[in-house]
């Protein structure tokens, strides 16, 4: 989800929300996007990452635990006040 091509970090994406579905633990992998969606310098890194998490979630949200969910709360709500639009529309 790093790298500089957005088609690259796009497909990043889908490939973990399939992995997800199989996946029984979630929570390490959001932890993770979370981070990167923080500590990422670039916007377009953060909007990946934020869109990996609504994949994520949309693949594997029934087995997050809430608390996961309440770190991820925090996350979306940075993405949502970003001053980048991408990373706001990233973070809806």
């Amino acid at each position: 989800l790093s790298d500089p091509s957005r088609q690259v970090r796009s497909q990043g994406a889908l490939a973990l929300g399939m992995l997800m579905a199989i996946n029984p633990r979630p929570d390490p992998v959001l932890s993770e996007l979370g981070g990167l969606c923080v500590n990422a310098e670039a916007s377009p890194l953060r909007a990946s990452a934020l869109e990996a998490v609504s994949i994520v979630l949309t693949k594997a949200g029934d087995k997050t635990t809430p608390a996961a969910l309440a770190k991820l709360e925090v996350v979306v709500m940075l993405g949502v006040t970003d001053n980048d639009e991408n990373v706001r529309k990233a973070a809806l």
